[in-house]
């Protein structure tokens, strides 16, 4: 399918998730070319399901509305909180649409953070600070512009410290500085 798209035209594909820029006018036809190739070359169909398709123009493509409702997430009557979509993780579309996904980034990684102190074991509950919580966040924190994540950085930044004292027995009315001799050179 490659082969076919025309200039300036990308696919993508990882995994199961394949994604493809085009212009508005070639979005039904690249679908079915890519469904037709996909099915021919590995029996596998593509799942209208997860079929999604935004611009930032607002314009729908031509022959679209045939794949389903749910398809065409660029509408400007959606509410701008449901204009756009998720690409490997990373929120893509309207500004209102990847606040409310950092939102609910933030919300599930502060549930996983408020977890980890239920575990008896520290250097289990490290490991887990050290190779979940903070790839968690510094993928999208990479994936977006900083404008964007000003505000997610701000609630990780706030909300991280306490997560990872709790273990060690710390709150905020005592501070690491707080149990910590004090050392001063002469």
């Amino acid at each position: 399918a490659h082969e076919q798209l025309q200039a300036g035209e990308t696919l993508y594909a990882f995994l199961d998730d394949i994604y493809v820029t085009v212009s508005p006018e070639r979005v039904r036809p690249v679908y079915d070319l890519l469904s037709e190739q996909l099915f021919n070359h590995t029996g596998i169909r593509l799942n209208t399901g997860k079929t999604r398709v935004w611009n930032g123009a607002g314009q729908l493509p031509p022959n679209l509305t045939s794949l389903g409702s749910d398809v065409w997430v660029g509408n400007p009557a959606r509410p701008t909180r449901e204009q756009g979509l998720t690409v490997l993780g990373a929120p893509i579309g309207h500004a209102d649409f990847i606040q409310t996904q950092l939102q609910q980034a933030s919300q599930a990684h502060t549930g996983f953070l408020q977890d980890i102190p239920a575990l008896d074991d520290l250097q289990a509950s490290w490991l887990l600070l050290l190779f979940c919580a903070s790839p968690r966040c510094n993928y999208l924190l990479r994936m977006l512009p900083p404008l964007d994540t000003t505000q997610y950085a701000q609630d990780h930044g706030t909300t991280l410290p306490w997560h990872t004292a709790s273990p060690l027995c710390l709150t905020p009315d005592r501070s690491p500085q707080q149990l910590l001799p004090l050392h001063t050179s002469h």
